[in-house]
């Protein structure tokens, strides 16, 4: 008899398909990571500490040359909206930036 055992690793349309059959819902502190159905880990000091430094550096670095859009840690955006971070990965991000040349 043969058995298989493991997991079954999901990709972003899968897990979109859970969003949408309410399997996961806006109140689930979850992503996909690589297939897998992750709990979020709480955001605490330390984690709003180091996004904070990192948006000092970044703005210190780029200055009006490029934007920079932090999360809150209370943000409630829904699962949905999540970005696709590869087929099998989709997560919440905890900061956008985006740059741009000046005109010459």
């Amino acid at each position: 008899m043969h058995t298989t055992t493991g997991k079954k690793l999901l990709t972003s349309a899968e897990y979109i398909h859970l969003i949408e059959q309410g399997v996961v819902t806006e109140n689930d502190r979850v992503e996909l990571i690589e297939g897998e159905v992750v709990e979020k880990m709480t955001v605490g000091n330390r984690h709003i500490g180091r996004v904070s430094r990192l948006a000092h550096l970044f703005i210190g670095r780029f200055g009006d040359r490029a934007t920079w859009a932090g999360a809150k840690p209370s943000s409630t955006a829904k699962p949905s909206a999540r970005s696709a971070l590869s087929k099998r990965s989709r997560g919440k991000p905890n900061a956008a930036s985006s740059y741009w040349k000046p005109s010459l």
